[in-house]
């Protein structure tokens, strides 16, 4: 199959205490006795991962966790090197376009992360 690969994965863990607990991971020390986190991952092999730029409209929401939405506006990529921007501009933006499709939610932004390549090495700046 075109675009398509295979990996290997990690998921959380199926655990029974994830029914009674959400599963947290917490950036601050804990109290003593209180771990940082009760994630537990597991490895799954043979994931098949799918390029989906041909087919954007073929996931959706309640299916697949995820779909695809278009704001319809116009950004520069350039505009995205300026956190201020971003933050002021673009986080209002996609706070009322989510806002609009999952209903009457509160919606907050709290940080985000851009991708780009610099003297051909893939570089990720996190911004809080």
């Amino acid at each position: 199959m075109a675009g398509t690969v295979t990996a290997t994965m990690i998921y959380n863990a199926d655990l029974p205490i994830y029914k009674k607990e959400k599963l947290y991971a917490s950036n601050i020390p804990c109290p003593p006795g209180v771990p940082t986190t009760n994630h537990r991952g597991e490895f799954r092999d043979g994931i098949l991962i799918t390029d989906m730029r041909h087919d954007l409209k073929g996931y959706h929401l309640d299916k697949q966790g995820f779909e695809v939405v278009r704001h319809g506006l116009r950004i520069d990529r350039s505009d995205f090197e300026d956190d201020a921007w971003v933050e002021h501009n673009y986080y209002p933006i996609i706070e009322e376009m989510l806002q609009n499709r999952l209903g009457n939610v509160r919606v907050q932004i709290f940080d985000h992360t851009v991708r780009f390549e610099k003297n051909n090495i893939m570089l990720s700046l996190y911004v809080r």
